[in-house]
Formats: structure tokens, C-alpha cells, sequence
């Protein structure tokens, strides 16, 4: 979890990993709550595993909120992933398969500079904002994680694309993607899925997760959802989840916020609000 201070008080609140908050015992979330009070939390809130959400939701079905969240894209390596793509997907991954030298390689924060820079147009081609726009030094400790893997695309012996895939048990998630400008015109992207696939399959993946489209809210319209409906058959959806740990402080937060909007979780946390939280760098 990530402790956050609440501007211009005293207090603090909790709130979960991105994309997804993982337990390796659910049913024991329960005990770690009076913890959290303890530190002083008015609140905590996360989305949960989709690849454990069943035992999830059940962990947290007394909890303040538990709402559906996002749509995950997901592939079945265990099927003919390669033949059920859209035509387009498998001709522009061919293509770019034919254009780069691709590689996949364990994660080294050696490549944190380099993913900066890259991810940099993902943000700015996505609107990225919140804790989703990361750092370079967060990017550094992700890219030092146990299970983490680079791949990358060379071309003319330029990095044109990186993309970060975390191994976990027999599932692989397609956490960051950065692609040059150049990259864009050259199908890296596609190349970068395709390889890292036949990297998750090749280590015994049964499942590759590509995520769901960027901000706090889900567009079907978004290029980003489109262009993962066209590699996925499966979808897993998210479950928001939130908590109240401290009804008096959180009460209070809320009647003293400048921004009303009662479908955000924690509701004192609503963009443009006078406690939204701002992530800095680190």
C-alpha cells in the first residue's frame, strides 16, 4: 500500500499499487485493517487483482465500497492467440516483427533512463495523469522487481520501444509500454506485444493480461481500449474497493472539501478537490 498525507492536516490515508493491489492470502486481508488504524488511516482504497477476484471481493464484501472498475484485456496463451487476432493486428505485427531486432531480457534498472524517455509519449498521447505517469525512479525500482521483463525494439540500431511485463505464477501482465515517435509509424508496438506473448508463453503462462484503457474512467471510443480489444478474446473486470477506517475524520474531510462528487472513492479525494492527490516524482 502507499501511505499518502492529506494537505494541510495531520493525516493520512492508504491506497493501492497500480494497476491492481495483490494478496497472496485474501482471506487474511481482515487481520491487517486494525493496522492501518493504527497508523492513523482514515481510509483505504484499491483496485483488486482480476486474476483473484473472487476472493477478493469476498475479502472485502463488508467494506464501504466494492464497485466494478475496468475492463482488462486478456489473452488465452493456451489458445491459437496468434491465429484469433484481427487480420490488421496479425499483418501490422508481422510487420513489425520484419522492421526491428526485438529482444526480451530481464528487468535492470540500467533501462530506467531509456523507458523514461520513451513512456514520456505514452503520457502525452494518452493524457496520463495521477499515479499511473510514474518517475524515472519509480520506473528504476519496478524495473529491479523479481518476475520483471524488458522488451525491446531496435531499429537501424535505434530503441524505438520498451515494454515492462511482470511474471507472476503462470500469469504475465503488460505493465508499461513507451514507443519513440518514429515507432508509431513503424508498428512498434505491435512487435513489442507480439514478442512479449512469446516470451510469457515460452516461460508457461497460461494468461497475459494487456490492462484496460488509461484514466480513472472506461471509454470504449478510447484508442487505447480499441487497440487492445483487437489482441484479447477474454476480459477481466476490476473491482474498486474502498474502506473507511475513521468515519469521524473522513466525514469531516469531506464537508471541508472544495469539490463535491460522491461516486469518487475516498469522496475527499474527487479531482480538483483541496485534497486531491498530486503525485510528485519518487
Amino acid at each position: 500500500m502507499i501511505r499518502r498525507a492529506i494537505p494541510g492536516t495531520d493525516l493520512c490515508d492508504c491506497t493501492g499499487l497500480y494497476p491492481y493491489s495483490v494478496a497472496t492470502e485474501w482471506s487474511a486481508l481482515a487481520a491487517d485493517i486494525d493496522e492501518l488504524r493504527a497508523l492513523g488511516a482514515v481510509s483505504l482504497s484499491m483496485v483488486v487483482d482480476p486474476f483473484e477476484r473472487d476472493a477478493a471481493v469476498s475479502a472485502v464484501q463488508d467494506w464501504t465500497v466494492a464497485r466494478p472498475f475496468k475492463t482488462h484485456f486478456v489473452v488465452d496463451l493456451r489458445r491459437d492467440w496468434r491465429g484469433e487476432r484481427a487480420k490488421n493486428t496479425r499483418n501490422s505485427a508481422s510487420r513489425a516483427l520484419r522492421l526491428h531486432h526485438i529482444e526480451t531480457l530481464y528487468g535492470h534498472r540500467e533501462w530506467s533512463n531509456t523507458f523514461w524517455n520513451l513512456y514520456q509519449n505514452t503520457v502525452t498521447r494518452h493524457g496520463v495523469v495521477g499515479i499511473q505517469r510514474m518517475s524515472e525512479a519509480v520506473i528504476a525500482e519496478q524495473l529491479d522487481a523479481p518476475g520483471c521483463r524488458v522488451t525491446a525494439a531496435w531499429h537501424d540500431g535505434r530503441v524505438l520501444g520498451v515494454l515492462m511485463t511482470f511474471i507472476r505464477q503462470r500469469w504475465a501482465e503488460l505493465h508499461l509500454v513507451g514507443v519513440d515517435e518514429a515507432g508509431f509509424r513503424l508498428n512498434t508496438s505491435y512487435g513489442l506485444i507480439h514478442a512479449a506473448l512469446e516470451m510469457a508463453e515460452g516461460v508457461g503462462c497460461t494468461h497475459a493480461n494487456l490492462g484496460g484503457c488509461a484514466g480513472l474512467a472506461e471509454d470504449e471510443n478510447d484508442g487505447l481500449y480499441q487497440f487492445k480489444k483487437r489482441w484479447a478474446r477474454e476480459r477481466l473486470h476490476t473491482v474498486l474497493c474502498g474502506l473507511i477506517l475513521d468515519p469521524s475524520k473522513y466525514e469531516a474531510l469531506v464537508a471541508t472539501n472544495d469539490v463535491e462528487d460522491c461516486s469518487f472513492f475516498p469522496e475527499y479525494r474527487a479531482p480538483g478537490g483541496r485534497y486531491e492527490w498530486h503525485v510528485s516524482g519518487g
